[in-house]
Parts: structure tokens; sequence; C-alpha cells
């Protein structure tokens, strides 16, 4: 039996992102690159689909490239547990799944300057920095899971060592 499908993170961002008719105006042949960019589980995949939309279509118009910026963030999003990446008026809100807790300074120092992090939710600022929006967005991504990833390998750690001194009692 099939796994269920992860819950996916909603994004909202001020972006045109579809695919328009002028750029694949078979209706199946759009239908099923929707489809496989919502499957997508890794930034990779969205590469090799773009890469694939440039080969039988050619040249991308924005809302395209958009879309598949928009794809890569829901990806990394997902990856990283959160709820959503949503627009606000000077920042972008990344909900997380779970509460920071007391990995809040770290998580701060991790993130960088751009970034207030609270209990249930990350603010970055899309009017500072001297990225745009978009790359700082997908840096603020990656930065948190590798953040994560390292807590993660950190808790394993303290497990097997807990385990193994439970084993010489």
């Amino acid at each position: 039996p099939e796994s269920p499908p992860m819950a996916q993170a909603r994004v909202n961002l001020p972006l045109t992102a579809h695919i328009p008719e002028e750029y694949i105006s078979h209706l199946p042949a759009r239908l099923e690159i929707y489809q496989r960019l919502a499957r997508a589980d890794s930034p990779e995949q969205v590469d090799e689909i773009g890469d694939e939309m440039r080969d039988r279509f050619g040249p991308m118009p924005e809302p395209v490239a958009d879309l598949l910026y928009v794809s890569r963030v829901r990806v990394l999003a997902d990856r990283a547990d959160l709820m959503s990446v949503a627009w606000a008026d000077t920042n972008i809100v990344l909900r997380l799944s779970h509460p920071v807790g007391g990995a809040r300074p770290a998580l701060e120092k991790a993130l960088g300057p751009l970034v207030r992090v609270g209990n249930n939710q990350l603010q970055l600022s899309h009017r500072r920095g001297n990225r745009p929006w978009q790359d700082q967005l997908v840096l603020t991504l990656q930065r948190l899971l590798r953040f994560m990833t390292r807590l993660q390998a950190e808790g394993q750690e303290e497990e097997q060592g807990l385990a193994a001194a439970a084993g010489n009692d």
C-alpha cells in the first residue's frame, strides 16, 4: 500500500505563477506538468521538469519561471515541515508546524539578521538585504533545513549515547 501523501505547505507569494496557454496550448500536456510539479518532492525534480519544458516548448515566459520558483519553495517548505509561506506587508511569514521552544537562540543565529524568530513562525523581511527577496527566501529555507538536519543528527547521537550508557549498566 502507498503511504499517504505528505501535507503540502501552502505558498502564497505575489507572483503570477502559471503556464500560459500561449506557451503550452495542449491542455493535457499543461495539466500533466502541473500534476508533476505538485508531486515533485525535491528541488532537483523541479529543475528537471523545468529543463524538460525548455527542451519541449522553448524559452519560458515569466509566469512559468514563477511557477517553477513557487514549486521549489513549496518543496523546500515541505522538507522543512512548514505549514505555509505567505507574503505580508513587510515580511514573508513562514508558519512552523511545531513550536521552536528552546532552539530559538540557535535558530536566530543560523538564519541571520533578516529573520525574526517567533515560537510558531519566522518572519523574513522582504524590504531589507542586498539580495532580491526570492533569493533571500530560498536561502532562508535552505538554512532552516540545514539547521533542522543538524538538530536531528545531534538528537540521534544523544539517543545512541543514552542507549549505550544504559547498556553498560
